[in-house]
């Protein structure tokens, strides 16, 4: 197979077209072709930004922190199916642990609550 305009390179990642080297574009060291790329963005997707905003207002609280942690490890999840951008992989790890720390936190103060209840 080859590129409609340049000849054989390789294959897009994401849609499978075939493009050469002067259509080719990189994304996190993955293939793209032009139309995916601009598919994909720059910046940080919105899953990994809503991810990284339920983890920073679930300070203290169950369910946003659990839903920030569940929303980041799917954006993390997206970004390496090339899916999502790579620009919001900080955001969708900051999401996941800040998510799952405030779980755990939580977990700890229900079972200290509950010991010293008894």
């Amino acid at each position: 197979m080859e590129c409609a305009e340049h000849g054989l390179h390789g294959a897009c990642v994401r849609c499978g077209s075939f493009v050469c080297r002067a259509c080719r574009r990189w994304v996190d060291e993955r293939l793209h072709c032009a139309a995916c790329q601009a598919r994909v963005g720059d910046g940080p997707g919105t899953l990994a930004m809503a991810a990284a905003l339920c983890s920073t207002l679930g300070l203290g609280c169950l369910l946003p922190g659990a839903l920030g942690a569940i929303l980041g490890g799917l954006a993390l999840r997206a970004i390496q199916r090339g899916a999502a951008p790579p620009a919001g992989r900080p955001f969708a790890r900051l999401a996941l642990w800040l998510g799952l720390a405030e779980v755990a936190a939580l977990i700890v103060a229900l079972l200290f609550l509950s010991a010293t209840s008894a």
